[in-house]
Order: structure tokens, then C-alpha cells, then sequence
């Protein structure tokens, strides 16, 4: 249990470090690939040691805090998270769960690898380009 959390503890302090360079300085060190597997990895530590879960971790919060240079404004509606998947069975469970939510309705899916970049809402007003917002408080 002492190797698990050290390593939860490891993991934390990682994963603080590099959201603040995401978030903050704009200047992110590793590839969201990279961030999302020690997510992953801490979500698997905390799945066998809840003891470990404590409300600081990036498993428990969204980590973002907006720029300086960004005006603050409120989402008319949410952006909601997407959840990441990381194998076929992921992808399958997905399907259920929405042939679940939707009996009876036919769906086409597209699935796309990650890219690296910023989540935002974009506004249109008559057809012409209002405002941009990113996810986050």
C-alpha cells in the first residue's frame, strides 16, 4: 500500500504541475496523450486504494484556470466532458450505454483519435462570427 501511495502521491503532484503549465503559462511540457495516461494510471490506483482518493486529485476536479489574457464569460449552455476510452471494450460499453439511453434509435458513429488543442464554443449570430469561448470557469 506505501508504493501506492507514494506513486498516487507522485502522480498528483505530476499532473498538477503539468496542468498549471496547460492552463497557466499556455506552455504544456507533454502531449494530452501522455496527461491522460497518468490519469488513467491514478484512476486505477484510486480504484484499488480509495483510501488514496483525496478532493485535491485531478480525478476528482476539472483543472482549468483561465488566462489572464481571457475575458470571463458564463456558458449560455454547458460543455459537458467527454469521457476518454482507451480500448474496443470502452468503445463497446459506450454503445451500450447510449442503445440504453435511446432504445429503438439507429446511430452512425465516427470515432477519431485526440488532438492536442482547446475546447471552445463558437457563436454565430445571422450567419456571422460573435464570440468564441473555451471550456472552463
Amino acid at each position: 500500500m506505501s508504493d501506492a501511495k507514494a506513486r498516487a502521491n507522485d502522480l498528483k503532484k505530476q499532473l498538477a504541475s503539468y496542468a498549471y503549465e496547460y492552463y497557466v503559462l499556455d506552455k504544456p511540457s507533454v502531449s494530452d496523450a501522455v496527461y491522460d495516461s497518468l490519469i488513467q494510471e491514478l484512476k486505477q490506483i484510486e480504484a484499488a486504494h480509495p483510501e488514496l482518493i483525496t478532493p485535491d486529485s485531478p480525478t476528482q476536479r476539472v483543472l482549468s484556470t483561465p488566462l489572464d489574457k481571457f475575458k470571463k464569460i458564463t456558458h449560455s449552455k454547458p460543455m459537458i466532458s467527454l469521457n476518454d476510452v482507451f480500448s474496443r471494450e470502452d468503445v463497446e460499453a459506450w454503445v451500450k450505454r447510449m442503445e440504453k439511453l435511446l432504445p429503438g434509435s439507429r446511430h452512425e458513429y465516427f470515432c477519431d483519435t485526440k488532438k492536442d488543442g482547446l475546447a471552445c464554443a463558437l457563436i454565430y449570430q445571422d450567419g456571422v462570427f460573435a464570440q468564441a469561448i473555451t471550456r472552463g470557469d
